[in-house]
């Protein structure tokens, strides 16, 4: 069967058999509307992927937006004299120098003082019931 295409521009047929690695014009027509469809679905695919990752993203500046807001209400904790952090670096450092903020407890000095703490703790993490922690 002939199908002529009399107003098919040269650049378009050159593209196209170029794209589809065809020798003819026909060819050439034929193969782009075979990969019509899968490509179709294809663009359909990667949409959908697009908005859920700006979804995704849309979290993500929820959560970060969130963390600074904490960090804006935990630096109004700065005591007076002593400097907020600029950066996350010095929020960092800040931490570290914040003595009253023990946020990583030392390790305990020997297997002796180890075995007091964790006497007294059960096993899904509670204190053990009607013993004062550290007592024998």
């Amino acid at each position: 069967m002939l199908v002529k295409i009399p107003e098919a521009p040269d650049d378009l047929v050159q593209q196209l058999k170029l794209a589809t690695g065809m020798a003819t014009a026909s060819k050439a027509f034929l193969a782009a509307a075979r990969s019509h469809e899968p490509l179709l679905a294809q663009v359909e695919a990667l949409t959908a992927e697009v908005q859920s990752l700006k979804e995704r993203l849309e979290r993500s500046n929820e959560v970060i937006g969130s963390a600074r807001a904490a960090a804006v209400s935990l630096l109004g904790s700065v005591g007076p004299g002593r400097k907020a952090p600029a950066s996350l670096k010095d929020l960092g450092d800040w931490f570290d120098s914040q003595a009253s903020l023990d946020l990583h407890p030392k390790p305990a000095a020997d297997w002796e003082s180890f075995a007091e703490v964790v006497r007294d703790i059960n096993d899904d993490g509670s204190l053990v019931k009607g013993r004062d922690p550290g007592s024998s």
